[in-house]
């Protein structure tokens, strides 16, 4: 296995486990669970982000910037879609 195939699987399982933890979050049944699991997606927002800039320093994860016109084309696309 690649150094890519390696980071691109432990982004897809932080990405997860933040959506994991966001849902026992947001149902917990006492404060202790709920701050447990809070502190839990806290930490795992941060690896998350740690993954990514480690994908970006390497040349894995690469983002286009797209100018202001496009977003706004996309943006019109949509909202006729939707009104």
């Amino acid at each position: 296995m690649q150094d890519k195939e390696v980071y691109e699987n432990l982004l897809n399982l932080s990405k997860n486990l933040t959506t994991l933890l966001l849902h026992a979050s947001t149902e917990a049944s006492t404060d202790e669970v709920f701050d447990a699991f809070s502190d839990a997606l806290e930490s795992a927002v941060e690896m998350q982000h740690q993954i990514y800039k480690c994908m970006e320093d390497c040349g894995f994860y690469q983002v286009t910037q797209v100018n202001q016109t496009e977003i706004t084309n996309v943006q019109n696309k949509f909202e006729e879609c939707y009104c």
